[in-house]
């Protein structure tokens, strides 16, 4: 991606990294983590912030890829809807 200019959404922030993390994504991670029944996307999008830190400290994953992570895994699995209706909806 690097070689095409491309960005990763969700991930890097212009003022926050590794040494100042943001407290909203931290919260945001531990809630998800506690009170859903599968955190599948937001531990993936965890993953690629451990591969992209690697490359630069502000390659963070933000406090919008968090949310959409986070929202993604609690549609899936929230029990109102089916897999194939949540996957279509997002």
């Amino acid at each position: 991606m690097r070689k095409k200019k491309e960005l990763i959404p969700g991930i890097g922030h212009r003022v926050k990294s590794l040494s100042n993390p943001d407290m909203r994504v931290q919260i945001l991670k531990e809630f998800a983590i506690k009170n859903f029944p599968s955190t599948e996307i937001l531990t993936f999008a965890m993953s690629v912030e451990k591969l992209t830190t690697k490359k630069k400290s502000n390659l963070i994953l933000n406090v919008d890829g968090c949310i959409g992570s986070a929202f993604v895994d609690m549609v899936r699995s929230c029990g109102a809807f089916s897999r194939e209706e949540a996957d279509e909806y997002m």
